[in-house]
């Protein structure tokens, strides 16, 4: 596996329409396959995440193969071996950003919307008496996870656990102008390795939904 960064060059700013492109996570994505897509049938083999301190559109992406940069002008590309040295009952720093959903009767709904649907629809909790909206988004982001942890190889520390940002996504899916939702959350703290086999592979593969529109890759370290 590959770890890399993608930044776009400062002289770039100027193309407006790339811009434009990168505004959405459909341009993203579609602007990143650039990098992986080597022939007509490749199937996905990459993660990726947007940087959101930088001021230029910055992407970290893991992948099976070395990107490959199709315009040296307009992108600057470092990339490195991914060998992390796990070992059982290792602690890590982790950052995830996941699209939290929960399925009900058919369909995927953001956990923090649903959360306050069940606050006032299923539990009568007037909105007065509601938690802050940073309790919300905690309790609800911790639960989706913990639903998940062990399954895949760690187990989070809840005292550690934090929510950084819920933002929802709305845009157009160009091929067909399908409106794609995303309930994204930006959640930090610290885990345990419990399985090195299967947290490789969750690092590997991603957590959660929407892969393919920057959710689901786990960046971790050493506290």
């Amino acid at each position: 596996m590959f770890l890399s960064k993608i930044q776009l060059k400062r002289f770039a700013y100027k193309n407006t329409a790339l811009l434009k492109s990168l505004s959405n996570p459909d341009g993203e994505h579609r602007i990143l396959w650039d990098f992986f897509g080597d022939k007509r049938n490749r199937e996905r083999d990459f993660i990726y995440r947007k940087l959101l301190n930088f001021r230029s559109p910055n992407f970290v992406v893991l992948s099976e193969r070395k990107p490959k940069n199709p315009d040296s002008r307009t992108w600057e590309v470092r990339s490195k071996l991914f060998q992390p040295k796990l070992t059982k009952e290792m602690a890590l720093q982790f950052s995830l950003r996941a699209n939290a959903t929960i399925k009900k009767d058919g369909s995927y709904h953001d956990v923090v919307m649903n959360y306050k649907y069940e606050l006032e629809h299923e539990k009568g909790v007037p909105r007065k008496e509601w938690p802050a909206q940073s309790v919300i988004e905690y309790e609800a982001g911790f639960e989706w996870l913990k639903k998940r942890d062990s399954k895949n190889g760690f187990q989070i520390n809840k005292n550690a656990f934090r929510i950084q940002r819920h933002e929802t996504i709305r845009f157009e899916k160009d091929e067909s102008g399908r409106t794609i939702h995303l309930g994204v959350l930006d959640m930090t703290g610290l885990l345990k390795v419990l399985n090195v086999e299967k947290f490789l592979n969750t690092l590997h593969k991603g957590l959660g939904r929407s892969k393919t529109y920057g959710c689901g890759l786990m960046l971790v370290k050493l506290p």
